[in-house]
């Protein structure tokens, strides 16, 4: 992963972050501070997330799969991105972390 795709994919954990905060802005006490502080850890998380599942989808679906059929671009296709953006902020936290031990377990001379 480079830096200019976590620093891209960061902008979409932002604006999670920030629709987590309004949502929850009204209800202070510690089930707001719960949740931004796992929102923070998910917006920090959130590129690594995305790529773990990229890669994932990849490795059991070929590639051309993506390419054709229900993934060809129609109005519905920008609804299914927010699904998905909105899925891996959720999951960001165990999967992130998954994929940063992943990666450093990748990295480590055998």
């Amino acid at each position: 992963m480079t830096l200019k795709y976590y620093f891209k994919n960061l902008l979409f954990g932002l604006l999670c972050l920030i629709s987590s905060y309004i949502i929850w802005r009204d209800n202070r006490g510690p089930v707001f501070l719960g949740i931004l502080a796992v929102s923070v850890i998910s917006f920090l998380l959130f590129p690594f997330a995305k790529k773990a599942m990229e890669n994932v989808a990849l490795y059991l679906v070929p590639e051309d799969f993506w390419h054709k059929g229900v993934f060809i671009d129609i109005p519905q296709k920008s609804t299914l991105y927010i699904f998905y953006y909105i899925l891996c902020f959720v999951i960001a936290v165990p999967v992130g972390l998954i994929y940063i031990l992943h990666l450093l377990l990748k990295k480590r001379p055998s």
